[in-house]
């Protein structure tokens, strides 16, 4: 378990998924090592769907024509491209 302790007694658990934690000062994406400080849920879970992405580009499950996930999928399903390249 990774703990980030501060002096006024607010402590957070930085282990696990990347999820959005609120405090009595206000709201942060947690997980990971990480540690961040976000204005509302929204821009939390644009934080976290970034990471996803990122990481999905890293195994190499992205669409290459638009970006979307290709996990389990057969053809993409933001552009209609099939998973390989070709219909078959």
């Amino acid at each position: 378990m990774s703990t980030i302790r501060f002096n006024d007694g607010m402590s957070f658990d930085t282990s696990g998924p990347l999820r959005i934690v609120r405090k009595s000062d206000g709201l942060y994406v947690v997980g990971k090592g990480m540690l961040i400080p976000i204005d509302n849920r929204e821009e939390g879970q644009e934080i976290i769907n970034q990471e996803k992405r990122e990481n999905a580009k890293v195994e190499g499950i992205l669409c290459v024509a638009c970006g979307h996930d290709l996990a389990h999928q057969t053809r993409c399903p933001g552009c209609g491209v099939f998973v390989g390249g070709h219909e078959g």
